[in-house]
């Protein structure tokens, strides 16, 4: 009925993936969101590094006058803690991405661990293949980029009174 213009991605991977029970598939769109979301961000990044060159911190590593083996002793811990960090953010991702390229079978026996259960690419392939995915890739792009305008402009429109004191009105 509504499709064409109410159909987003994450009602697209409800119908057509979880109802289905294809959770390899639902969870490969899901990395394809992630994906899409850290270009986006990386692109925001670089204009906004473009556009603000005061941005960089710089810090003197001489200034602190500390003793080098304390030194070296924080930085062992602080890579090491850092590592960790790592660990726990990219073995969630790692995890979506071997259930993607699993096996419906192994996915739903619950086989996947660290690597994918029965090899396939058949989830990635009915993506591609799929004309309501880009669908519905279009309808949730129109509605982040009008949504946000409109906050943007009611944001504004708040924001600018708000700023003034009562001197300034008539």
């Amino acid at each position: 009925l509504v499709y064409s213009t109410g159909d987003i991605i994450d009602t697209w991977v409800y119908r057509a993936g979880l109802e289905n029970l294809q959770y390899s598939l639902a969870t490969a769109v899901g990395l394809f969101k992630s994906v899409i979301s850290v270009i986006l961000i990386v692109i925001g990044y670089k204009l906004a590094d473009k556009f603000n060159s005061d941005s960089k911190i710089a810090v003197d590593s001489r200034a602190s006058g500390t003793n080098k083996s304390f030194s070296a002793y924080v930085m062992v811990v602080n890579v090491v803690i850092l590592i960790l960090i790592t660990l726990v953010c990219i073995l969630p991702v790692w995890y979506v991405l071997c259930v993607s390229l699993s096996s419906r079978e192994a996915v739903s026996a619950g086989k996947v661990a660290l690597w994918p259960v029965g090899f396939n690419l058949l989830s990635y392939k009915k993506i591609l293949g799929e004309g309501n995915f880009f669908t519905s890739f279009l309808v949730s792009i129109k509605r982040v980029v009008l949504g946000t305008g409109a906050s943007m402009v009611c944001i504004l429109l708040a924001a600018y009174p708000l700023s003034r004191t009562k001197k300034q009105f008539p």
